[in-house]
């Protein structure tokens, strides 16, 4: 079976040549022969833009004779790797033995010109020769494929674009038909109110004529017939139009009126989750990948056909993943590694790489919490100066393991980085944007800002890594968005807030920007907001539920990620398991639960059922001891900072 010759796919349309061949507009190959009207093409007769320059494949030509003068003439067209002899000039293919006997029995090729080939320059490998020939018919069927979806995007746009007009042009309608209604219900209002203003005029105007000519009568000694008229001389109507404008939740509508979408975007699209950034040996790791069309907004729906591949880091052995569609724009990608060290997943959607992918993941074996006595380091303690804490509180490390600590009766924020050596301070005493007063809970989002409860001032600040003040919002009150000393604060991968408002019974979340998402606790829980008197210390578990310290209920509550139920876990006391006062609480990525026991003056570390694991420390000044212990965090190596509130220091583990 013949293939297409490589000289045609360059020779004319018209008359087979392959010199000084140009290709038009319309795509025809035409040689300069037979372009004899520059105005229109001599195959299709289409006409041609004056201001086009048809392609010159001259310059190519000669490299292309060589090409296939060295490589393409030793092999026979048929496409079989055998080695050809002849070529038939009319149907410019090279032929083998075999395929010229049967060239020369088809009638239509019979009395064709057949010519010997001279030896070829050198002897290729068949089996390379045809490998090639393989791609090069694979890379011809997606460049066809490619071309179609090209086009079928095109028509698509142009049929969605239409319909859009359509629905565009008929909201536009109801709204000009409305907009007409209510020009004619104000002619009608104006008309009214005018037609009896003016017969009131009329009325007005004949009495007073009739006065006049009394009053002349009257000066004039005549006798007048005097009637006293009572005829109201206030206006019938008064000058009262109004226009309603219409309620504010049709401007929301707006919004809904149409949703133009696509597929997901490979490069719009992120993953998010402890997943892709650690996980622990035999353990199943998770995260999720959000998919965001083209338009930047994130996918409503799923069958976005994501590809997952979990590397050791030699890249020599890929681990087994799983990908659930949630059909709501959201997967869940789980995998489970098997030995430490670095692995890399890559997240590709259509052959593209997802928003930087791919993660390079630390895996390290489960925390053995029990062998926890002795601090590694400790660093700080009390004073005023650079470095120096008093009666500190919360704790939270960056992404880059440095340790941003709220000097609360300091009135600043101090950092330091993971060794405890002191970086930077900001923050003074004020209630001006940026200034503070006995700020408490601190932490930390994916892009290195600092959240700050800043306490005493009842309101959230933001800083930038450098201490530069962002934004905040809040104020004393009850209302949504406001607080009665806010005390801590916890973030989470999808840049959710949350905040624990003391005095008002209950944890509100926000957005980064300061808008008010939801509520738990006070009047939103009936049945379970009694055990929420004092909250103190927040913390995201991995499964996006939250965990609560309360202070006074000497207990932890897990909140579920919709904010409608939680479980409660521990009572008052001081053995195993129990809790006075705790306050600062911090989840790893095993969902693990640590919790600063501060009246007795120990960590404790329970799993999410509410289970000890392991606890440490007593009342003291050395290493491993504490006095009233209250903020605590992870940072991202597993270290564990603890603020020895009663101490002014900060004890590593």
């Amino acid at each position: 079976m013949a293939t297409a010759s490589p000289y045609a796919m360059l020779s004319c349309t018209l008359c087979q040549r392959w010199e000084s061949i140009r290709i038009l507009e319309c795509q025809h190959k035409v040689c300069l022969n037979c372009l004899k009207d520059d105005a229109k093409c001599p195959k299709c007769n289409a006409p041609l833009d004056t201001d086009f320059e048809p392609f010159n494949l001259s310059a190519i030509e000669e490299e292309f004779k060589s090409f296939f003068t060295e490589t393409t003439n030793s092999f026979c067209s048929s496409g079989d790797g055998a080695e050809a002899s002849y070529r038939c000039e009319e149907c410019c293919e090279n032929l083998c033995s075999s395929c010229l006997s049967a060239h020369q029995r088809v009638r239509l090729t019979k009395d064709h010109s057949i010519l010997p080939l001279s030896p070829p320059p050198f002897k290729s490998d068949p089996k390379l020769h045809r490998r090639l020939r393989d791609e090069i018919d694979n890379f011809e069927q997606a460049i066809i494929q490619v071309q179609k979806t090209a086009d079928c995007i095109q028509r698509r746009a142009v049929a969605v674009s239409n319909d859009v007009h359509g629905k565009a042009c008929h909201f536009i309608g109801l709204i000009e038909e409305r907009e007409r209604e209510l020009l004619r219900q104000i002619d009608n209002i104006r008309n009214c109110k005018v037609d009896t203003l003016y017969k009131q005029l009329d009325s007005l105007k004949a009495i007073c004529l009739q006065r006049k000519y009394q009053l002349s009568q009257l000066e004039r000694g005549a006798d007048i017939d005097y009637n006293i008229v009572t005829y109201p001389t206030e206006p019938y109507e008064d000058d009262v139009i109004t226009f309603s404008p219409p309620d504010v939740h049709l401007f929301d509508i707006e919004q809904k009126l149409g949703r133009v979408s696509s597929s997901a975007c490979a490069t719009l699209c992120y993953a998010s989750g402890d997943g892709c950034r650690c996980a622990v040996v035999a353990k199943v790791a998770v995260f999720f990948i959000h998919a965001v069309d083209h338009n930047g907004q994130s996918r409503m729906g799923g069958g976005d056909p994501f590809t997952v591949i979990v590397k050791n880091a030699a890249e020599s052995q890929v681990l087994p993943s799983q990908i659930v569609d949630r059909l709501n724009g959201n997967y869940v990608v789980s995998y489970t590694p098997n030995v430490e060290g670095i692995c890399r997943i890559y997240v590709t959607l259509r052959g593209r790489s997802i928003k930087n992918s791919p993660f390079t993941v630390t895996i390290r074996s489960s925390r053995n919490y029990a062998s926890i006595s002795r601090a590694k380091y400790i660093f700080s303690q009390e004073g005023d100066g650079e470095g120096q804490l008093s009666r500190p509180w919360g704790v939270c490390t960056n992404k880059d393991g440095f340790v941003i600590i709220a000097d609360r009766s300091n009135n600043r924020i101090q950092i330091f980085d993971s060794r405890g050596k002191f970086m930077k301070a900001f923050g003074s005493l004020g209630s001006r944007p940026g200034q503070l007063d006995r700020p408490a809970g601190v932490a930390c989002n994916s892009r290195n800002e600092i959240i700050v409860a800043d306490k005493d001032n009842h309101r959230i600040q933001v800083f930038d890594q450098n201490g530069r003040w962002l934004n905040g919002w809040g104020e004393k009150g009850s209302k949504p968005g406001q607080f009665n000393y806010p005390w801590d604060v916890a973030v989470n991968d999808k840049s959710v807030i949350a905040v624990s408002d003391t005095r008002n019974h209950r944890i509100q979340l926000f957005s980064m920007d300061g808008r008010f998402l939801t509520k738990y606790g006070s009047d939103s829980t009936i049945g379970a907001w009694r055990h929420f008197d004092s909250p103190r210390g927040v913390s995201f578990l991995p499964n996006g539920h939250l965990v609560v310290t309360e202070f006074n209920s000497h207990c932890l509550l897990i909140i579920k990620d919709s904010m409608s139920a939680a479980h409660v876990h521990g009572q008052e006391g001081s053995g195993a398991g129990q809790l006075l006062r705790p306050q600062g609480v911090a989840c790893d990525f095993e969902g693990n639960i640590i919790v600063a026991d501060s009246r007795n003056h120990r960590i404790q570390v329970f799993n999410t059922s509410g289970n000890l694991i392991a606890r440490w420390g007593t009342f003291g000044h050395e290493s491993g001891q504490f006095d009233r212990p209250s903020g605590v965090c992870i940072g991202p190596d597993g270290t564990i900072f603890v603020v020895d509130f009663g101490n002014n220091r900060i004890q590593a583990f």
